[in-house]
């Protein structure tokens, strides 16, 4: 099973329109071929439904997009395999004017060989003491599920931050570090990389099961981030009577 995050930026044209950096986004995931995109950064906005259009272009048949508010920037899973299901949970809003944006999680239940595996998209704060909540708030919610589980995405603190020591001290694998040992795998800016600041953790149970790690999206940047895909030794399997996109998103 491969998982693959990437911070879409928004509309931000630093990299190219919208349009442009889509067909670029949608090359390298029909390369790829990831089982679950997780997006962060995702805008409805302007007539433009970036999940929607991305998961179009690249023929996946289920796509969930959730915002913390109508016009806020949003988190989303796309998947070539049935969803069990998609739950949003708000975070508490940021009282700080530098990042007022409202942020949330979206956590996905997918079926794993014999086991479910939740997966948790997460785009916190840039402003430390905000993130620091974020990173609280879900760690309180991780300890609410059961199972393998991973955590996944911008997380906007560097390896050695204290939030991100926290998630140690709960028992989750970083999974870059476990698996690139000798390489720094910074994500951000996307041209110059300098700073690993997206992150795919992985939680006691996940952990046995994590495969490969790469980066992608370096060659013509698709945003201000790096991508990040993940190869689990788990194979991905459909149970019988799972819920149909169409029934599940209406």
């Amino acid at each position: 099973m491969k998982i693959a995050t990437l911070n879409l930026n928004g509309l931000g044209t630093r990299y190219g329109t919208w349009p442009e950096r889509l067909a670029r986004t949608a090359a390298w995931l029909d390369e790829l071929r990831p089982d679950l995109v997780l997006l962060q950064a995702v805008m409805r906005v302007d007539g433009h439904d970036q999940a929607e259009e991305l998961a179009r272009a690249v023929a996946y048949p289920y796509c969930r997009v959730a915002t913390a508010s109508p016009d806020a920037m949003g988190v989303a899973v796309l998947a070539r395999i049935p969803l069990l299901e998609v739950t949003p949970v708000p975070l508490r809003p940021s009282e700080d004017p530098e990042d007022p944006h409202p942020r949330l999680l979206l956590g996905t239940r997918v079926v794993l060989g014999a086991n479910h595996l939740h997966v948790v998209n997460a785009h916190f704060s840039w402003v430390s003491h905000v993130n620091a909540n974020n990173i609280s708030e879900a760690l309180a919610h991780l300890a609410t599920l059961d199972g393998p589980l991973l955590l996944a995405g911008d997380l906007n603190a560097r390896p050695e931050s204290e939030g991100m020591q926290r998630l140690v001290a709960a028992g989750f694998v970083d999974a870059w570090a476990h698996l690139q040992r000798d390489d720094a795998g910074h994500t951000f800016p996307a041209d110059a990389p300098r700073e690993r600041i997206d992150f795919l953790w992985a939680n006691r149970a996940l952990a046995p099961a994590l495969g490969g790690i790469t980066r992608f999206g370096a060659d013509a940047p698709l945003s201000d981030h790096l991508g990040l895909m993940l190869a689990l030794d788990w194979r991905a399997s459909v149970p019988g009577g799972v819920t149909r996109c169409s029934e599940l998103f209406a």
